[in-house]
Protein backbone atom coordinates (compact mmCIF):
# COMPACT_ATOMS: atom_id res chain seq x y z
CA UNK A 1 0.00 0.00 0.00
CA UNK A 2 0.92 3.65 -0.74
CA UNK A 3 0.89 6.10 0.96
CA UNK A 4 -0.45 8.71 -1.16
CA UNK A 5 -0.68 11.29 1.71
CA UNK A 6 3.59 11.49 0.97
CA UNK A 7 3.98 13.79 -1.92
CA UNK A 8 6.46 12.03 -4.18
CA UNK A 9 7.71 15.71 -5.29
CA UNK A 10 7.07 18.69 -3.42
CA UNK A 11 4.39 20.41 -4.87
CA UNK A 12 2.36 16.71 -5.31
CA UNK A 13 -1.10 16.75 -3.60
CA UNK A 14 -3.16 13.73 -2.14
CA UNK A 15 -6.50 14.21 -3.66
CA UNK A 16 -9.61 12.11 -1.34
CA UNK A 17 -12.86 11.85 -3.11
CA UNK A 18 -16.03 10.79 -1.30
CA UNK A 19 -16.96 8.29 -4.02
CA UNK A 20 -18.19 4.88 -2.51
CA UNK A 21 -18.08 2.49 -5.39
CA UNK A 22 -15.63 -0.77 -5.83
CA UNK A 23 -14.75 0.34 -9.19
CA UNK A 24 -12.84 3.60 -8.04
CA UNK A 25 -10.21 3.98 -5.31
CA UNK A 26 -11.13 6.66 -2.85
CA UNK A 27 -8.16 8.68 -2.74
CA UNK A 28 -4.80 9.36 -5.15
CA UNK A 29 -1.44 11.56 -5.04
CA UNK A 30 -0.79 13.82 -8.00
CA UNK A 31 1.66 15.97 -9.03
CA UNK A 32 2.71 18.05 -11.97
CA UNK A 33 6.77 18.73 -12.86
CA UNK A 34 8.32 19.25 -16.71
CA UNK A 35 4.93 19.86 -18.05
CA UNK A 36 4.33 16.34 -17.09
CA UNK A 37 1.61 15.08 -15.31
CA UNK A 38 1.60 11.31 -13.12
CA UNK A 39 -1.15 10.61 -10.33
CA UNK A 40 -0.13 7.64 -8.04
CA UNK A 41 -2.51 4.98 -6.28
CA UNK A 42 -2.66 3.56 -2.82
CA UNK A 43 -2.60 0.28 -4.75
CA UNK A 44 0.96 0.53 -5.96
CA UNK A 45 -0.70 1.75 -9.65
CA UNK A 46 0.28 5.00 -11.81
CA UNK A 47 0.10 6.66 -14.94
CA UNK A 48 2.48 9.94 -16.57
CA UNK A 49 1.03 11.57 -18.77
CA UNK A 50 1.42 15.33 -21.03
CA UNK A 51 0.00 17.94 -18.46
CA UNK A 52 -2.01 18.94 -21.30
CA UNK A 53 -3.25 15.76 -22.51
CA UNK A 54 -4.84 13.09 -19.96
CA UNK A 55 -6.17 10.86 -21.85
CA UNK A 56 -3.50 9.35 -23.50
CA UNK A 57 -0.98 7.90 -20.77
CA UNK A 58 2.79 7.99 -21.83
CA UNK A 59 3.58 5.10 -19.06
CA UNK A 60 1.75 3.22 -17.00
CA UNK A 61 3.17 1.52 -13.62
CA UNK A 62 2.02 -1.42 -11.56
CA UNK A 63 4.04 -1.69 -8.57
CA UNK A 64 4.09 -4.20 -5.68
CA UNK A 65 5.85 -2.27 -2.48
CA UNK A 66 9.49 -4.44 -1.95
CA UNK A 67 9.10 -6.67 -4.92
CA UNK A 68 9.26 -4.69 -8.41
CA UNK A 69 7.44 -2.15 -10.33
CA UNK A 70 6.70 -2.76 -13.67
CA UNK A 71 6.59 0.07 -16.19
CA UNK A 72 4.65 -0.06 -19.63
CA UNK A 73 5.26 2.23 -22.04
CA UNK A 74 3.00 3.90 -24.77
CA UNK A 75 5.08 2.49 -27.27
CA UNK A 76 4.79 -1.32 -25.92
CA UNK A 77 8.47 -0.93 -24.13
CA UNK A 78 7.71 -2.90 -20.70
CA UNK A 79 10.02 -2.51 -17.88
CA UNK A 80 11.09 -3.95 -14.79
CA UNK A 81 12.26 -1.96 -12.07
CA UNK A 82 13.49 -5.04 -8.85
CA UNK A 83 13.32 -3.79 -5.14
CA UNK A 84 17.14 -3.39 -4.30
CA UNK A 85 16.43 -1.69 -0.88
CA UNK A 86 18.04 1.67 -2.00
CA UNK A 87 16.91 4.58 -0.05
CA UNK A 88 14.79 7.12 -1.49
CA UNK A 89 16.09 8.63 -5.05
CA UNK A 90 16.94 11.93 -5.55
CA UNK A 91 13.87 13.69 -7.83
CA UNK A 92 14.91 14.38 -11.20
CA UNK A 93 14.65 18.08 -12.04
CA UNK A 94 13.77 18.21 -15.19
CA UNK A 95 12.58 14.38 -16.40
CA UNK A 96 11.18 13.03 -19.30
CA UNK A 97 7.90 10.45 -19.09
CA UNK A 98 10.12 7.95 -19.44
CA UNK A 99 12.62 9.11 -16.26
CA UNK A 100 9.40 10.45 -14.48
CA UNK A 101 7.84 6.58 -14.50
CA UNK A 102 10.82 4.86 -13.34
CA UNK A 103 11.74 7.35 -10.99
CA UNK A 104 8.01 6.97 -9.14
CA UNK A 105 8.60 3.64 -8.96
CA UNK A 106 12.02 3.57 -7.40
CA UNK A 107 9.92 6.03 -4.97
CA UNK A 108 7.22 3.38 -4.48
CA UNK A 109 9.45 0.40 -4.08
Amino acid sequence: VINTAKPAIPSAQEVIQDLPSALHLSRHQRGEINGLRYVLFPDGTGTVMQADELRSPLFRMSCEKGVACTVYGEDGETTLIPAVGAPEPDMPSAPSGKVLARYLSEWIL
